[in-house]
């Protein structure tokens, strides 16, 4: 009789435990006018953050580290992408370094950006694409916008933070070899998440018994081939 108590008491538990959505925690390294980096975070990663479902059935923690491909303080994709790293940067600041309140707002941002047709010469309004994503009634409204320009245009806090990203980035052991670079909370790569993020996410779920969100029904993971040919960007 106590066996068969502690069987259905550990039966139980089990499905308590399963039924509280687990932590995914992630760090994305990128850059903001990286075409693979916008493709990446608007193909793969907003279908599965923006739908609001999700967070029912996990939480991730998608930590971004906007800083990328920098050589000798000059952004690869020239002075208007180390603006919009900037911003990127003081947005993740000003709201409390919380995924689920910066997010929504540079996930925006990106699409704009990879909407945009940047010559790479041209001096782009980057802050006109923060504008853009300002909603009322949502943590990017324009109170919090005026709070990351202010911070943008402080030579001295948006240099503390270049410098944190920078720090991290280059910390990288093994050091990145392209941008976007996924890896989990340790900083170690995670090649199929970078194939197909919305399917390792899924994968997770279905591998460890977790009830999985709309998004995840179904979902095809690319394989591992597949996920090894997708273009980076890197430098040569």
């Amino acid at each position: 009789m106590i066996k068969i108590i502690s069987i259905i008491s550990a039966i139980a538990s089990l499905v308590l435990s399963r039924s509280i959505p687990p932590t995914l925690h992630f760090k994305l390294f990128y850059e903001t006018l990286c075409p693979y980096c916008q493709r990446f975070m608007v193909d793969q990663v907003a279908p599965i953050v923006d739908d609001p479902e999700t967070a029912k059935f996990v939480d991730l923690d998608l930590e971004l580290i906007p800083y990328g491909n920098v050589r000798n303080g000059k952004c690869q994709h020239g002075p208007i992408e180390c603006e919009g790293n900037a911003y990127h940067r003081c947005i993740i600041d000003v709201l409390d370094y919380d995924p689920a309140k910066y997010l929504p707002a540079i996930l925006c941002m990106e699409e704009a950006f990879k909407n945009y047709n940047f010559t790479g010469m041209d001096h782009a309004p980057m802050g006109h694409f923060g504008l853009m994503c300002v909603k009322e009634g949502t943590h990017f409204d324009v109170s919090t916008w005026c709070e990351v320009h202010r911070c943008y245009s402080s030579p001295e806090r948006s240099a503390k933070l270049e410098e944190a990203a920078r720090k991290e980035t280059e910390s990288l052991d093994p050091p990145k070899q392209f941008v976007p670079w996924i890896t989990d909370i340790e900083g170690h790569q995670l090649p199929d998440a970078h194939a197909d993020f919305k399917g390792y996410v899924c994968d997770y779920l279905r591998n460890n018994s977790y009830a999985m969100p709309p998004v995840c029904r179904p979902t095809i993971s690319l394989n591992f081939e597949g996920a090894m040919s997708m273009k980076r960007e890197s430098y040569a």
